[in-house]
């Protein structure tokens, strides 16, 4: 099952009031979802407000967005009526999201809570006010990398806000985007899962006695250690990258694929005798940068080898430098 295709959308607990008027009364999720949802979805959509049941809607809506203090109250009603997909946001103490579990077993999936819910080609429920059309889907354990990401990412077209995870996991939220045929790459931000698939971009915290106490205190969960990238910055140019890299040695490009799993990179061999650098010229639109890796760099013409028309930022390796 996938949160991103419903075919209806019900908000549980839509405010009547102003954004402004909302969030002067600290009660901010039902303005700010409603006015989401109101901007982005492309399918029908139900808002409920405190003094109507969702039990009485026409049909029975395919997807619930839920944001209410009575949460077992309406989750209960969400499930008698039939809808099989939840999206929690509220933060639930311990004792209430054991409860919500035990109501929806076999009968619905939930996502989060403690989650800002998904941002997708049929519905958003983060104000973005822009249309994301890139190719890269995101998880993400933090709803505040998550909307960083957004703001530094202008390839990200999908993203999922897990929250606590513990019936819809990172692994199910993974296996839905690879099922979406826009999305081409999956970037992670995890606190406690490392995923098996080594062609998932993962950030997560660097592993050390104090940032395994800051995840505990975030989210109860244990950090793994991990081999993934530690830096945001780090992690937001590699997602925003597109690296051509053009070799006259194939074995080369085999090698830089494998030191470099994470780049968006195309990967082009010129063969032994067909210069890299004009091949790096001509194919150079729409490409952040290159690297361009010669074999037998003397044994090319002077003019053959002029860099000022690769007019991207790029690196020229020789094989004669590398000792």
């Amino acid at each position: 099952m996938t949160f991103f295709n419903p075919t209806s959308i019900a908000l549980v607990g839509a405010s009547t009031k102003t954004l402004e008027e909302a969030i002067s009364q600290n009660k901010y999720w039902g303005a700010a979802l409603r006015d989401s949802l109101l901007e982005s979805t492309t399918v029908p959509l139900y808002l409920i407000t405190k003094h109507e049941s969702y039990t009485d809607l026409p049909e029975i809506p395919d997807l619930a967005i839920v944001a209410v203090p009575n949460i077992i109250n309406e989750v209960t009603k969400i499930i008698a009526k039939g809808t099989d997909k939840i999206i929690v946001i509220n933060t639930l103490d311990a004792f209430t999201e054991k409860k919500l579990y035990k109501i929806v077993k076999n009968k619905a999936t939930i996502l989060g809570p403690n989650c800002l819910g998904v941002h997708c080609d049929a519905y958003s429920t983060f104000l973005l006010n822009k249309k994301i059309t890139g190719d890269v889907g995101l998880v993400t354990q933090s709803g505040g990398v998550g909307e960083a990401l957004l703001e530094n990412v202008p390839n990200l077209r999908t993203v999922i806000s897990v929250g606590s995870a513990q019936q819809y996991k990172i692994q199910d939220a993974i296996q839905s985007l690879r099922q979406e045929p826009n999305i081409k790459r999956i970037a992670l931000y995890s606190e406690s899962y490392i995923p098996e698939d080594e062609d998932v971009i993962t950030l997560m915290p660097k592993h050390n006695k104090k940032s395994v106490k800051a995840v505990y205190d975030h989210t109860g969960l244990t950090l793994e250690k991990n081999n993934a990238i530690n830096d945001l910055d780090n992690f937001i140019k590699i997602l925003n990258e597109r690296v051509l890299v053009v070799s006259n040695s194939g074995g080369w490009l085999c090698l830089y694929a494998g030191q470099n799993p994470n780049q968006n990179m195309k990967l082009v061999d010129t063969y032994a005798t067909t210069n890299p650098l004009q091949k790096a010229i001509e194919m150079q639109s729409g490409y952040t940068r290159a690297v361009v890796f010669f074999n037998k760099y003397e044994d090319f013409k002077k003019e053959e080898l002029d860099e000022s028309k690769l007019l991207i930022p790029y690196e020229i390796i020789k094989s004669s430098d590398l000792c």
